[in-house]
This record gives C-alpha cells, structure tokens and sequence, in this order.
C-alpha cells in the first residue's frame, strides 16, 4: 500500500472514530435538567419533573426531596475544596435569608464523596464560615447521579409542582439567583 492510501484511510479512521465520540457523549450525557439558560423564561413549554433523591441532614437524618413538596426549592451542589462554589456562598446565604420566611426551601447539597470531601470537611467548612442554611451531604452520591451533576456548583430552581424551571452548571451571581427565585414562588 503507497503511502497516500495509508494516509487516506488513517484520515477515514480518525473521522469514524470522532464521530463516534460525538455520538456516544451526546447519548450518554443526557441529563435530568433541562437546557441550562443564563435568563429565566417567563413561559415555560414543557415541564420536567424534578426526580427525587435521598440526602442525609448535617446530622446524619435522612432527607429527601419528596419531603418538601408543595414548597418552591432551590438545590444547589457544592463542595467545600470548589472556588466558584466557596464564591457564591455567601450569595446563597443573602438569599437564604431574604426568601427562607417566604417558604423557599434551600437544599444545598454537599458532594461528600468520602475522600476529597468529607463529612468533617464539609461541616468544618460550614461552621468557619458561619453560614445559616440548611446543607446536606450526599455520602452515597444520590442526588448527584439522580441530576447528572458532573460539574460544580450546579443550581437548580424548583417550583411548588415539583418541576424544573431552570438550571445552572457553574457559578452564578446574586441577581440570577433572586430572578430565578423570584421565577419558583410565583
């Protein structure tokens, strides 16, 4: 075989096997969450339900999703060695604040994964920094296979339903958090 056959058919093989690539991520990384936006749409099409999961509470109770129901949730996925997720904590807890007495319930989820975070770490953290709302460690990594979390932070916004109306991969400022969570408690 000539030399510009073998060229040709190692570009055909590249080609094939890049195709394949694109192909099989697109079939394996479908989410949960629909198509992360950076505005919050004020009319929503199709609805996605928001799949339940079981966390455990800062002092190792059982939590699940399911248990607020009625109830406009913000989730977020955080991890205390994550600079874009330490970024935007102190965001999260104004806004914890300003919407916990309106019935927002805050689920951040602690990706405790026993070695990188630990229960410790993540409850150390937690205390240093003197936050107030309610955090949650997902030891078993429930929550983040049932929404697909491969990166953090990752936001998602609840309505009272129980439907997804927007999400977020990466960090977010404070006026995508208050529009998105003045989105969920209309």
């Amino acid at each position: 075989m000539d030399k510009r056959a073998k060229i040709i058919i190692g570009i055909a093989a590249f080609a094939l096997l890049l195709i394949l690539a694109v192909v099989g991520y697109n079939l394996l990384s479908k989410k949960v969450k629909p198509e992360q936006t950076s505005a919050v749409s004020s009319s929503q099409t199709s609805k996605t339900s928001a799949p339940d999961f079981t966390v455990q509470d800062t002092n190792g109770n059982n939590v699940s999703l399911s248990d607020f129901k009625g109830k406009p949730v913000v989730l977020n996925f955080w991890a205390s060695w994550c600079p874009p997720c330490k970024a935007e904590m102190p965001d999260y807890e104004k806004m914890y604040q300003q919407y916990s007495s309106k019935g927002v319930v805050f689920m951040m989820v602690n990706m405790t994964d026993g070695s990188r975070e630990t229960t410790a770490t993540a409850k150390q953290f937690l205390k240093d920094s003197n936050y107030t709302f309610p955090a949650y460690l997902d030891v078993k990594s429930n929550a983040a296979n049932t929404y697909g979390i491969s990166s953090i932070p990752d936001s998602i916004f609840i309505d009272k339903d129980g439907n997804v109306v927007n999400s977020y991969e990466g960090m977010i400022d404070a006026a995508t958090m208050k529009k998105n969570i003045e989105a969920i408690i209309k």
